[in-house]
């Protein structure tokens, strides 16, 4: 519509922090070395395409698993990815939300990294879905002085659907209407 086109939103702050648990067999001495935390970190870094330094809270806790045919120990390794790339974002919200894909594709880069003395199986590593918080901050700039135009705008951008719909397009993420909360205020 023509009002659309006078409206921009202008994103200031993109942050997603990513937080997924994984379990793997195995005891904790075989996971709390500094060397074999830094092959496991490298491995998610490598497996979503970012950085080593966007992977944090590495935590890693004992879990023992119980199978019909089998009894053993495993650990459960939890981590965060912090991201305030949008298309980083998009991108590996896509790779983890097959957890089945993802956790083969977490081995091979785990292994490949070497270097910690970590040689993981993929059919017996499980990930968890992932739990994914999104800050996005923005400003709308509405290109008119026209009260009854800024007034219609205004409304609409405190539906939560519209706005859904109008940060995803700014982003290129998927933004869930009950995810928005909107507030209103008026610059100079």
């Amino acid at each position: 519509t023509g009002v659309a086109s006078m409206v921009t939103i202008l994103i200031t702050s993109f942050e997603q922090r990513t937080t997924i648990v994984t379990q793997l067999p195995g005891s904790m001495d075989q996971y709390q070395s500094s060397a074999a935390q830094s092959q496991f970190k490298s491995g998610v870094a490598v497996a979503l395409g970012v950085s080593v330094s966007a992977v944090s809270e590495l935590t890693v806790v004992d879990a023992r698993r119980r199978r019909l045919q089998q009894l053993g120990t495993s650990v459960t390794i939890s981590w965060s990815i912090f991201i305030t790339d949008p298309v980083t974002a998009m991108a590996v919200t896509t790779l983890t939300k097959d957890t089945v894909a993802f956790a083969v594709a977490l081995v091979d880069a785990v292994n490949n990294v070497g270097g910690g003395g970590l040689s993981l199986d993929a059919t017996v590593v499980t990930v968890q879905p992932p739990a994914t918080d999104t800050v996005i901050k923005y400003d709308i700039v509405i290109e008119t002085a026209d009260a009854a135009v800024l007034e219609d705008v205004a409304e609409h951008m405190q539906d939560s659907d519209v706005m859904a719909s109008a940060l995803s397009a700014a982003t290129g993420s998927t933004i869930s209407a009950s995810d928005v909360v909107t507030s209103v205020t008026h610059g100079s």
